[in-house]
């Protein structure tokens, strides 16, 4: 904080939050003595996380240092692009350098600064990380892109424990698990159907690759990384060139035109200079997408 130039008064406060926080344990319902934590704050204390971006933005200074000097370089995904040293989501954080025996030499060890040293395949967030397909074995302890089989399983988790409470024991369901996923007006319970859970998860992506800004880090990577730059790539591209990730994307929303349709007839255009808006793919007029109410004209066109 000296080096941000803060004031001294303000850093004095900041020692004494990190000094003098103290915590208790309860033992059967009941505190027990307090515990100087003599460095740190509590847990969930609001200031925490301005503290770790702090400390965070010191480690980002060291490593542009280490670039400007040549000792890495950081992961460049575009030669149009500077290159990628660190990403942090939370209080995660990835270091990025190439696969170079040098640089990672100039790194700090390791064990030094305290961190775990591990390889793919790895979990991040719990989740499965790889520089490879997952099989669909990977997935068995989480809901993202459902197998059949599993998304069945998790479903009858959800009946057995709406009729009994308790996951582990059969039931006989007093009304059927399609009526319970109706809306109220319709006497259903409004529960949403795994399977449109995790499809309205994935048009997400879709419509973030088509809303987002073009100079975000999101889609730089995405565009260079996937060859998917917007939706006439991911509907009408070359599949072999996507990104496993995006394959998957297409295949389920994409390629399911029921889906597909009830997606686009639900967005609206306000028309400007038309360089984002597709004239044929669209529901730029408000009562469907041109390729649907001209397919004769739109089957004779070249550039599609």
């Amino acid at each position: 904080m000296k080096c941000m130039n803060f004031p001294a008064k303000w850093i004095d406060w900041m020692s004494c939050c990190l000094s003098s926080a103290t915590t208790s344990i309860l033992v059967n319902g009941s505190p027990v003595d307090l515990i100087d934590l003599k460095r740190g704050v509590r847990q969930g204390d609001p200031i925490s996380l301005y503290l770790f971006v702090f400390a965070v933005e010191g480690l980002k200074c060291i490593l542009d240092r280490s670039m400007d000097l040549g000792f890495t370089q950081g992961f460049s995904y575009s030669d149009s692009h500077d290159p990628i040293s660190m990403l942090q989501f939370a209080d995660d954080t990835i270091l990025y350098i190439p696969y170079d025996i040098e640089q990672l030499k100039n790194m700090t060890p390791a064990q030094v600064v305290g961190c775990r040293i591990d390889s793919f395949p790895m979990k991040y967030l719990g989740l499965p990380l790889t520089y490879r397909k997952l099989s669909c074995g990977s997935w068995d302890y989480v809901i993202e892109r459902i197998p059949r089989v599993v998304e069945t399983q998790l479903e009858s988790y959800m009946v057995r424990f709406l009729w009994k409470g308790d996951v582990n024991s059969r039931v006989l369901s007093k009304v059927s698990w399609g009526v319970i996923c109706k809306d109220f007006n319709k006497g259903g319970l409004g529960i949403s159907k795994l399977n449109i859970r995790n499809k309205s998860l994935l048009f997400k992506w879709i419509w973030k690759l088509r809303m987002n800004n073009k100079n975000s880090l999101w889609f730089n990577v995405t565009s260079c990384c996937s060859n998917v730059v917007d939706w006439d790539c991911l509907l009408n591209g070359d599949v072999k060139k996507m990104s496993f990730i995006w394959k998957g994307i297409r295949k389920s929303c994409c390629n399911d035109l029921n889906a597909w349709g009830i997606f686009v007839a639900n967005l609206k255009y306000s028309v400007g200079v038309g360089d984002s808006v597709s004239l044929w793919h669209d529901n730029w007029m408000c009562n469907g997408p041109a390729c649907n109410l001209y397919p004769r004209l739109y089957n004779l066109l070249n550039q599609k």
